[in-house]
């Protein structure tokens, strides 16, 4: 995995809770601006940014490249003009031309490249209240397009009819799909748990889904793992926070419940 860390905000603590990522750290490279040994800054601009992603797409098959931000991503032009100078989109220009080219490679190497943009107020008029920065193409060279709707805390332990009496755990992170290459229809929604100290939250997301599926039965505030298939001593859990800690102290078990939803969802 490959993170380009243009916006700089990437630091060690948000690594941290990622277990995944704690056995594999030397296969995560981050790419930034650095000091060289003239101790000079050596501020990486638009285009050597886009040639790391499409060099590390191309060397290493299968990787993972997360742009953090395309809209950040600093062009020749705008780091030689004077503050205030106006710029015909060249950031866009250049983006447009990066799709062009990573377009035949992503089918071959089956690498995946995550690219952040930025949704800011439309203020050149137009029936669009907003916009994205970074050009229309990324929009339009996506297979997945996701825009995040909103944000809202995810809390636990709260007092019926007063959400504000629980204890915040993380965020619930609500997307919508856009214009998309097939995989998912337009105008969908999906939520995302964001828990702090873990990141995506990908035990809780397979529980919410076998939820959904009935693959875990609820019973007020009981919640029996049905997908056990056992015919007694079925394990029953009180609050939905204790079935996450059952299934991360079980891995037999999130596997097994992994598999009957890929079997559920066909």
């Amino acid at each position: 995995m490959f993170y380009l860390n243009i916006e700089g905000r990437l630091k060690p603590r948000d690594l941290a809770g990622i277990s995944n990522l704690q056995h594999g750290k030397d296969q995560f490279e981050i790419v930034r601006s650095y000091v060289d040994n003239d101790g000079k800054s050596r501020i990486l601009l638009a285009h050597e940014y886009l040639d790391v992603a499409e060099r590390k797409v191309k060397d290493n098959p299968g990787c993972v490249v997360i742009v953090d931000s395309a809209s950040q991503l600093l062009t020749e032009t705008e780091s030689k003009g004077e503050l205030g100078e106006q710029h015909r989109a060249p950031g866009a220009v250049l983006l447009a031309q990066f799709c062009k080219r990573i377009a035949n490679e992503m089918p071959v190497t089956k690498s995946i490249i995550i690219m952040i943009v930025h949704v800011v107020a439309n203020t050149g008029g137009g029936m669009k209240r907003t916009s994205r920065t970074g050009g229309n193409k990324i929009q339009y060279a996506v297979d997945v397009d996701l825009e995040c709707k909103y944000v809202e805390k995810w809390t636990v332990g709260a007092v019926k009819d007063d959400p504000d009496s629980g204890t915040e755990i993380g965020k619930k992170i609500h997307w919508t799909t856009g214009s998309t290459g097939g995989n998912a229809a337009p105008g969908m929604k999906t939520t995302s748990y964001l828990r702090y100290g873990v990141g995506i939250d990908e035990i809780y997301e397979l529980y919410d889904l076998g939820k959904t599926l009935g693959l875990i039965e609820r019973a007020g505030a009981w919640y029996t793992m049905s997908f056990l298939g056992l015919e007694k001593d079925i394990p029953k859990f009180q609050g939905e926070e204790k079935v996450i800690t059952a299934l991360n102290e079980h891995a037999d078990w999130i596997e097994l419940l992994r598999r009957k939803l890929k079997e559920s969802l066909g």
